[in-house]
């Protein structure tokens, strides 16, 4: 017999009961019936295999203990207990379904490619290559298992995927040992890249490992001119893009910034990182300033006041796109099991932006603004104290730090947007950048309300998919504690001298 087999579309709960689901949506109301948390519904695909595809996503009582991890801190590949799932890279069309279905989980349906985020351009475009080596087909196929089995919690697809991943690195080791540089290599370093992103039992670091693997691949390829458009892709706006994602635009080697710095073009993406990369310079200033120079202070406030020019020109030059409107954040509805935050109570409305590209613009923008405001209050208290020590205004009274908060505001009331189902989790990365600025900037001012607030932002990034995340918000925790003993110290230190 042939055609589609059945396949229950009950939540996830109900079908690991078997039992009955009513298909409620966002939760079922057996869920709510019995007080549990519904987990929500998968994501179906007609599959070229179905005998083998059947199996591939369904959710298992696998023993957790039984995948291997990799070493946190460590980048030496390991293997699997046995080989798992072995159809999944043998067949060609079981490869090229299961990184479509990727694709289709991870990139938003309706967007047009464009030149501000590259992303999508590059992942699909290396998924259409007509010839793939076995690089690029085990790397690919590893991204893809490796994402979807976490989501899925499916363990021996996270095996598999693992497997893939290790033999991949292998590969491109040998190659690189033999000092040959092919596109394979840079489309690979590229998927490992991403794929660090969705799963790093180191956490962070080695998401930014990859991402300075990929700068060395880069260095080969700026040597030779290139007329293949992945490869521009990849060197001239998503490699950018990482770099000063990871930097926030400082310490950076010569090659890094001189590949930001290169001409723009007009491209306002490229224009705000190469912006990033100034604020990122005045930061390495300021943290080396002789305060006692009333001459040096007053030139890094003038640096920064005209970096703020800059960032108003490009705000008011209509390159960014329309103005974004206002609505209720309850409008986003978000994937199965993520919630997108609301921001009626602490920052106002909900923005609504004419498309993803507009987003992100907005967002980036908006964060340069949280980063140079403390730079300039800064400046301008040291500036003041020199003039007139009883002028220089507390921090959270003055005007160049209430416009931080206000551009806080404004990257929060983004947020929403970003989670939409139909975005997909292309901004996830750029929901992740802004939340750290502003988190960072509440943190300063100890305003524990918006402080948590990011904190849920996080913990719906990690249930989409990217858990290594939540490592981050360890670190953003102990922050928090840090900045209240120290305000805490401070404050009892200017009573005793009162008190004297």
């Amino acid at each position: 017999m042939g055609g589609r087999p059945w396949t229950s579309r009950g939540c996830i709960s109900c079908r690991k009961r078997k039992t009955k689901c009513d298909e409620e949506k966002p939760e079922c109301g057996k869920c709510k019936k019995k007080g549990l948390k519904c987990p929500g519904y998968d994501q179906y695909r007609n599959w070229v295999n179905g005998s083998s595809t059947r199996a591939l996503f369904r959710l298992e009582r696998d023993n957790p203990s039984s995948v291997v991890y990799a070493a946190s801190g460590s980048s030496s590949p390991i293997s699997p207990i046995s080989p798992i799932l072995p159809d999944i890279y043998s067949k060609q069309p079981m490869r090229e379904q299961i990184h479509s279905f990727y694709v289709n989980f991870h990139l938003p349906t309706g967007e047009k490619f464009s030149d501000v985020n590259m992303e999508a351009f590059i992942q699909v475009g290396i998924g259409l290559l007509p010839q793939k080596g076995e690089l690029i087909e085990k790397a690919i196929t590893a991204l893809a298992c490796l994402f979807l089995g976490k989501k899925n919690n499916h363990h021996r697809l996270v095996s598999h995927g693992i497997r893939l991943y290790n033999e991949a690195i292998c590969i491109m080791t040998r190659l690189i040992n033999r000092n040959i540089y092919t596109d394979e290599i840079l489309y690979a370093a590229f998927t490992f890249q991403e794929l660090a992103a969705s799963y790093s039992p180191s956490g962070m670091k080695s998401w930014h490992t990859h991402i300075s693997g990929l700068n060395a691949i880069l260095r080969h390829f700026s040597k030779k001119a290139s007329s293949n458009p992945l490869v521009d892709a990849i060197k001239s706006h998503q490699q950018k893009l990482s770099i000063v994602t990871v930097s926030k635009g400082m310490d950076l080697s010569k090659e890094e910034y001189e590949l930001v710095m290169e001409p723009t073009g007009g491209n306002p993406m490229l224009e705000i990182l190469q912006i990033t990369v100034a604020i990122g310079k005045l930061q390495e200033t300021m943290n080396s300033i002789d305060f006692s120079s009333s001459t040096a202070c007053q030139k890094l406030l003038s640096q920064c006041n005209a970096i703020k020019t800059r960032l108003i020109n490009l705000q008011r030059s209509g390159k960014l796109g329309e103005t974004p409107s206002e609505c209720s954040s309850a409008q986003f509805l978000g994937r199965p099991g993520v919630q997108p935050p609301s921001t009626e109570r602490l920052f106002g409305l909900a923005y609504l932006f004419s498309s993803a590209d507009h987003a992100m613009l907005y967002i980036m923008l908006w964060t340069q603004f949280v980063y140079l405001q403390p730079l300039i209050y800064r400046a301008q208290y040291i500036v003041d104290a020199h003039i007139n020590p009883s002028s220089a205004a507390h921090q959270t009274d003055h005007y160049e730090w209430l416009l931080a908060e206000l551009y806080a505001n404004e990257i929060a009331r983004a947020i929403p947007y970003c989670f939409q189902r139909s975005l997909k989790t292309i901004c996830t990365q750029l929901m992740t950048h802004g939340t750290g600025a502003i988190s960072s900037l509440f943190i300063e001012s100890q305003n524990r309300e918006k402080f948590e607030w990011c904190l849920d932002v996080y913990q719906q990034v990690a249930n989409i998919g990217f858990e290594p995340i939540l490592q981050l918000v360890e670190l953003l925790k102990a922050r928090w504690e840090n900045r209240a003993s120290a305000r805490k110290e401070s404050g009892e230190l200017s009573i005793r001298r009162q008190v004297a």
